[in-house]
């Protein structure tokens, strides 16, 4: 996404933050996330990993992974801002993975995967195929699912019509919706 001057601001899912471009060219963290607990186990920390961001007025959302093991519900989309501050905004996400707004000012969440308890996370065994979802985000930060048994959703992009394209990563298709 872009801060209000037009300058690029990404997220760092191996760093574990928000980071843009200073004038002079280098890249500074603007914002860092403390590991997350668990839904059923708050004894376990798992790492925050950002992947999705857009800039909705003066914050920034941001949509939180949650590391491996993935537990189910262990994702959260965030709101942060310039000076670090950082509020919830919906919790109880199963790994989500972007986050975009329409021209209409709709705030679209798209969650990747559901993961298998005790999988591996490293051989890709234990994601769950088309248990991805698209829901559109309601005032008070409830969801409305809007799609569900995507397979394994990468990206959301609202146009100006009000349709979605929605990549599916491993599947390689773009779906318009």
């Amino acid at each position: 996404t872009f801060d209000r001057e037009g300058v690029p601001v990404v997220t760092d899912a191996s760093g574990n933050g928000v980071a843009k471009q200073n004038p002079d060219g280098t890249t500074r963290f603007i914002h860092r996330f403390d590991k997350l607990a668990a839904p059923a186990d708050s004894a376990l920390q798992i790492e925050a990993v950002p992947t999705g961001i857009v800039r909705v007025g003066a914050e920034y959302y941001v949509t939180l992974t949650g590391g491996c093991p993935y537990p189910p519900a262990g994702g959260q989309l965030v709101a942060i801002d310039e000076n670090r501050n950082q509020r919830t905004v919906r919790d109880g996400l199963n790994m989500p993975i972007d986050v975009a707004q329409g021209p209409d000012g709709t705030v679209w969440l798209l969650e990747f995967a559901r993961f298998t308890p005790g999988a591996s996370c490293f051989t890709g065994e234990g994601y769950q195929a088309n248990s991805g979802r698209l829901s559109r985000l309601q005032a008070g930060g409830a969801l409305e699912p809007v799609v569900a048994g995507l397979n394994f959703p990468g990206a959301v992009l609202p146009l100006a019509d009000g349709s979605l394209y929605v990549s599916e990563v491993f599947a390689g298709r773009v779906l318009h919706i």
